[in-house]
């Protein structure tokens, strides 16, 4: 389990090729907390919030099933920056 960092997971898949890679919770969530408060992307401390909110309901989701239909609700949402992922 590594952050999104492209070195290290390279060389992990070099020396592992046969494992799988995962990326840390905490490392994806604090890289979406950084996006949303970077000011050119427009986000209001509320909003930051609420997206924040929906997006560890895709991460927690007990199975892929459940954290498909969040993932869904949370780019179908016309008010929402995560249409475009």
């Amino acid at each position: 389990m590594t952050d999104d960092s492209k070195s290290e997971r390279q060389a992990l898949n070099e020396i592992f090729p046969n494992s799988t890679l995962f990326l840390c919770t905490f490392h994806v969530l604090q890289a979406l907390w950084r996006w949303l408060c970077e000011s050119k992307h427009g986000v209001s401390k509320f909003e930051r919030q609420l997206y924040m909110q929906r997006f560890r309901k895709v991460m927690y989701s007990p199975n892929e099933i459940e954290a498909k239909v969040f993932m869904d609700e949370l780019c179908n949402d016309k008010s929402t920056l995560f249409q475009n992922i």
